[in-house]
Formats: structure tokens, C-alpha cells, sequence
């Protein structure tokens, strides 16, 4: 071939101005609806605000006492939803403002009442902007919600204390969520329609499912009026310990390390970050911990790539962290409360490994714990993988069915 001549040049050129100029367009359009997408976000948050702005001074309530209640504008078809915002309380037994939301069949409800499902969900971050309550459609996603509605059900979902109102979220601190799920099956009672009678299951997923483990303990004690059937949970976040020894030097550390960090040293003055932190993830802690669970996930990316670990040493090595990690992992229901269980075996964010220990650890117990291995399931797709049998479970407890079957089991298959 020969040398290329000045018009060859010109038309390669040409080309290569013109994908130049395509790429700056689009990458300009991609700024710019990323920059529309934050700018209406920040109006919708903003014209939220007042809902989740707690009077000052706090009144006085019982625990699961409404504060406030408005319709929800988007519920899934043949219900209606309110967010909600109502009284719990911390790990200190201090009275504290949480929201969340409500949603019921629509009609009026039988005899008796409607039974109701307290879902806890799974984590999203730890800023107001992340509760799920506060979500343009804060359904979308909950796959099982709308067969939990069809089949008569009220289903509550609490955002946790702090997340969508004011203070530190207490991240994976076990009474402290039970208390919110609780008092979201309290809160419910009080809406005029709902229709939620006594009778309830708990079900959530990761993080919720941690909590919903967590509440299905307490039930019998912190709300002895409320007549639980039964604990769900996908995924649940139980074996506080094992997954920290596991995972402090992986990805999901990057991921959800800051929250958990965030949180706990918040709410137990003896935890310092610099204890368990390399020196660049304590001056980002704040920054990384203000983030949604999504924009972390990307950042927590830049920062593997950059070379930047966030623990400096594995938590549960120093006493006071492991401490409360132990404090904070669900111990034993009571012996007649029977628990569902589904783990993903691809799941590499709660080990099955450690589902099976918790498992184990429940049927050694004495708790009839009905377990779900999900083949190929990960992570975050775990909650609305196990949605059908959760739901199947729940509906055999609340109609009085005995349970089939032995314990577990707690491997997985092979």
C-alpha cells in the first residue's frame, strides 16, 4: 500500500473528530441527566422533609404510638400504603421517632382482623435520603409484596431508627431493630382501615433479616400483646463474628464496613474507628458512611483499585469490637417459635457457611427452623428468590399447620 494521501488523512481525521464529538455529547447528556436525576431527587427530599421532621420537643408515647400518618402516592395495584412515623426505642430504652410504612389490602378487613407481616429490609445506607420510605416508589422491588396483599395481609415495613430521620443509624445493633419492627406491628393497629390484628410473623432480608431473627427473640417479652407465629429471614446477617473474620479484607468490607464502623462506634463510646481502621478509611469514614448503599458500592470499587484497604486488622482480633459483635448476633428464640431460613449457595456476602452454623446452633436448641438452600442465589437477590416459599411458610403458620419435616438442614446441597 502506499503513503496515505492529504484526502485520506483528512476523512480518518473527520472520522475520528466526529466519534470524539459523539463521545463529548454523550458523555455531556449523561452528565446532564445524571445532574436532573440529583436535582429532582433533592426536591423530592426536600418536600419530604417536613413528614420525617420529628416535633420538637419529642412528645411523649408509648412504644409503637403513631406521631404521624399520610397516604403513600404509589402502592402496589388492589392496596393501599401511609408512610408512617411513630415511637421506639433505642438500644437504651430512650424514647426515639422512626419511620416507615404501612401497606393493607383494600376493603374492609374480616373479623379479626387482617394478620400482618413486619418486613425489615435489607441494608441501604445510612442517610435520610436512603430510607426506603422515602423512595419515589418505595415498592418497587419487593417482588412477594403485592401476593402478601392478595392474600389479606398487612405488611409493615419500618425504616429503622435514624435512617430517614434524625441521628446516627444503629447499623446492625440487634435490640434496637427489634424494637422498630415491633413497633411497626403496634403502629399499624392505629391507622383507621388497616385492619391489622394481633397476630404476626416477622420476615426480612440481610441486614433485616438480622433484624427479623432479632425480633422474633424479643417478641415475647418487649410486646407480649402481639402474638407472633412465626421469624423469616433471607440472608439474615446473623453470625456477627464468623462473617467479620471472613470478610474484613474483602470487597463487601469496602461495601458495608463504613456503616457497620459508623454505627456501632456512635453507639458504644469504648469502639474507636482508628482502632480497627487503616488511616485513610478513618478520614473517609464520614464521607463513605453518608453515602447510599449503590454510590459506596462504586466508590468502594475506585478505592480497591486504588490500593486503599479500609480494616487495618481483622475487628473481632480486638476485644472490645468482637465484644460487640457477639452482643449484637441473635441468640436462641423460644422454643416454640418455629423459624424460616433461605441462604443463596453463591451467596459471598452472608457465607452459607455461617448460615449453617446458625442453623445448627437453632436445631441444637430445640427451634424448628424450616430451611431453604437456594442453588445459584446470591446476595441481593436473595430476599425476593426465597419471597414464594417465605411466603407459602408464613401462610401455613398463620393458618395453624403443622410443621412438616425434621430441622434444617443446615448444609447446603452438593
Amino acid at each position: 500500500m502506499g503513503a496515505p494521501t492529504v484526502r485520506d488523512i483528512n476523512r480518518r481525521y473527520g472520522a475520528l473528530t466526529a466519534i470524539a464529538v459523539g463521545f463529548a455529547v454523550l458523555l455531556l447528556a449523561g452528565v446532564a441527566a445524571f445532574t436532573l436525576r440529583t436535582e429532582r431527587s433533592e426536591r423530592f427530599q426536600a418536600e419530604l422533609a417536613p413528614f420525617y421532621t420529628p416535633p420538637e420537643p419529642l412528645p411523649t408515647g408509648e412504644p409503637g404510638r403513631l406521631i404521624r400518618v399520610e397516604p403513600l402516592m404509589a402502592a402496589p395495584s388492589g392496596s393501599r400504603g401511609w408512610r408512617i412515623l411513630y415511637h421506639s426505642q433505642d438500644i437504651n430504652g430512650h424514647d426515639v421517632p422512626v419511620s416507615g410504612m404501612v401497606f393493607a389490602p383494600e376493603g374492609p378487613a374480616p373479623a379479626g382482623g387482617r394478620p400482618v407481616v413486619a418486613w425489615a429490609h435489607p441494608t441501604t445506607g445510612m442517610s435520610d435520603s436512603c430510607a426506603p420510605s422515602r423512595q419515589t416508589d418505595p415498592a418497587a422491588g419487593l417482588d412477594w409484596l403485592s401476593s402478601m396483599l392478595a392474600k389479606g395481609w398487612v405488611v409493615t415495613a419500618t425504616d429503622y431508627a435514624s435512617l430517614g430521620t434524625p441521628g446516627t443509624l444503629p447499623y446492625l445493633i440487634g435490640t434496637s431493630a427489634a424494637r422498630d419492627v415491633l413497633n411497626s406491628v403496634r403502629a399499624a393497629q392505629q391507622i383507621d382501615g388497616v385492619g391489622a390484628s394481633e397476630r404476626f410473623a416477622t420476615w426480612g432480608h440481610s441486614e433485616g433479616g438480622h433484624a427479623s431473627l432479632w425480633a422474633g427473640a424479643l417478641a415475647p417479652t418487649y410486646a407480649p400483646e402481639l402474638r407472633i407465629v412465626g421469624t423469616a429471614a433471607a440472608s439474615p446477617a446473623a453470625e456477627l463474628v464468623a462473617l467479620m473474620q471472613d470478610q474484613w479484607d474483602k470487597l463487601v468490607a469496602q461495601v458495608l464496613g463504613p456503616y457497620a464502623v459508623e454505627g456501632w462506634a456512635a453507639w458504644y463510646p469504648q469502639l474507636e474507628p482508628s482502632q480497627v481502621l487503616a488511616p485513610n478509611a478513618v478520614r473517609a469514614l464520614p464521607t463513605l458512611a453518608s453515602a447510599c448503599l449503590e454510590e459506596l458500592g462504586l466508590e468502594a470499587f475506585v478505592r480497591v483499585g486504588l490500593g486503599r484497604g479500609f480494616f487495618s486488622v481483622d475487628p473481632t482480633t480486638v476485644s472490645a469490637w468482637a465484644e460487640v459483635a457477639r452482643q449484637n448476633s441473635p441468640g436462641l428464640p423460644a422454643a416454640t417459635l418455629p423459624v424460616f431460613i433461605a441462604n443463596g449457595t453463591d451467596d459471598n456476602v452472608v457465607l452459607p457457611a455461617t448460615t449453617t452454623t446458625l442453623i445448627s446452633a437453632y436445631c441444637t436448641g430445640g427451634i424448628a427452623v424450616t430451611a431453604d438452600w437456594m442453588r445459584g442465589v446470591g446476595h441481593p437477590g436473595a430476599g425476593n428468590a426465597a419471597g414464594n416459599a417465605a411466603i407459602s411458610w408464613i401462610d401455613d403458620r398463620f393458618a395453624g399447620r403443622p410443621l412438616t419435616g425434621q430441622c434444617g438442614p443446615a448444609q447446603p446441597p452438593t
